[in-house]
């Protein structure tokens, strides 16, 4: 089985978990791979219907600190960055396409959240959180799973779009886009 081929991977006091896609009595249960062995286990058991948020009720229960995450979309590294402070775990993320052409990406979080939060362009914005907050909506506004307006369009649309109508977003003149905030 696949979890045997993976245990040969495995040091002691690393688990490999595989979570979804079981069917019956293993619905909503993951598979748990240790140096020691395989087993199901329904301690990451929730009947959430979106895989994504799944993902991140695992790594909340796995009690590691590092948490690996693989997955073929690049929403995962958005919800991350978005939950980073929250769960205070080391995640990284490795985003692979599907059809395997291209090398795989990997991303630490934790670098990704200190660099937009410290970025010298959202420095008007308050908080740390918020400067992610408002990265993470800018995503999703543009082209995530739940939007289709900007379906297959590069995100330099979107962002001429926001700067064309930025009275529309902010009225402010001191705090619109393309001005400068002393």
């Amino acid at each position: 089985t696949i979890g045997a081929r993976i245990q040969t991977y495995l040091g002691a006091g690393q688990q490999f978990v595989m979570a979804g896609g079981f069917e019956g009595e293993h619905n909503n249960m993951a598979c748990v791979v240790t140096a020691q062995g395989v087993q199901m286990s329904d301690i990451y058991r929730n009947d959430h219907p979106e895989a994504d948020t799944k993902v991140f009720i695992h790594a909340s229960k796995c009690g590691f600190q590092r948490v690996s995450i693989y997955s073929p979309d690049s929403d995962i590294v958005f919800i991350a960055l978005l939950l980073y402070a929250q769960l205070k775990l080391d995640i990284h993320v490795q985003i692979c396409k599907q059809n395997m052409t291209k090398h795989a990406t990997y991303v630490e979080i934790k670098t990704l959240w200190e660099k937009v939060t410290r970025d010298n362009n959202m420095q008007h914005i308050a908080s740390p959180q918020m400067r992610v907050r408002t990265l993470v909506m800018m995503f999703l506004a543009s082209g995530s799973d739940y939007t289709s307006f900007f379906y297959e369009q590069p995100k330099k649309t979107f962002l001429d779009m926001l700067c064309k109508n930025a009275r529309f977003v902010c009225p402010d003149d001191d705090a619109c886009i393309g001005n400068t905030v002393n």
